[in-house]
């Protein structure tokens, strides 16, 4: 909550800021104000844009992973897909500091 007042009290989102609260946007916990900010600032920010998508489907993989497995085997080889969008992700995330 605390975090959503000083979104608000800003003129306009970094990107930063937006980096930050995405996964509750992802989660719809955000209220409706702060979202349609998100949701304006998306819409006109290619990076974030692209960021949002990379989030959304690493959230669709991780959510296919199987825990069990990991028990059975020592070392998990993740997927070439998986470690595109890590890769994507930490590259996003660095730009933005």
């Amino acid at each position: 909550m605390r975090r959503e007042k000083e979104l608000k009290r800003k003129k306009g989102l970094s990107c930063k800021n937006i980096f930050s609260s995405l996964s509750k946007y992802v989660d719809k916990e955000l209220n409706d104000s702060l979202r349609d900010q998100i949701d304006r600032h998306i819409k006109n920010c290619k990076p974030c844009k692209a960021f949002l998508n990379t989030l959304r489907k690493t959230i669709r993989l991780c959510n296919k992973f199987k825990p069990e497995y990991a028990f059975r085997i020592q070392r998990v080889k993740l997927s070439k897909e998986l470690e595109e969008e890590i890769k994507a992700l930490t590259y996003f995330f660095r730009e933005t500091r």
